[in-house]
């Protein structure tokens, strides 16, 4: 089991509807909010910061709708240092794998673990890559 029953794990996850669905089965027993772009996510993540209620980690595509995911990582620091919020662990779903660029945006950013998410890789291979990515963002955390 992933995580432990006795967690409280609030996830926001950001993606095309496909991920939301292989991602969806890896976080059963957590409050998942699904959102479809990247200017959702900051949006929903500042909200839930003012509201007392910071989600536990978020789960985003690179590749979204509306504004991109590493402007969207960007916006979530962002808001943060407005809010003077503690960083957010964030799974950073990629169908690419990290280049020095994406290396280098990660290590600035703070907090984020990439998963490559090869296209011809099979759903229990992803399944897989995904539970030992958030096993290192639950470590991050200190909750593993």
């Amino acid at each position: 089991m992933l995580f432990r029953s006795e967690m409280s794990v609030q996830v926001l996850l950001a993606g095309p509807e496909a991920l939301r669905s292989a991602v969806g089965n890896e976080l059963a027993g957590c409050a998942v909010t699904a959102l479809a772009g990247g200017a959702d996510l900051v949006g929903e993540y500042a909200r839930c910061l003012r509201a007392g209620t910071p989600p536990t980690m978020i789960i985003s595509e690179l590749a979204l709708d509306q504004v991109d995911g590493r402007s969207a990582i960007r916006g979530i620091r962002a808001v943060e240092r407005g809010l003077n919020a503690q960083p957010i662990p964030i799974l950073a779903y990629a169908a690419c794998r990290a280049d020095d660029e994406l290396t280098g945006f990660i290590q600035q950013m703070g907090h984020v673990v990439h998963l490559n998410r090869p296209q011809d890789a099979a759903p229990d291979d992803q399944a897989n890559r995904l539970e030992r990515a958030l096993e290192r963002l639950l470590q991050q955390l200190g909750k593993r």
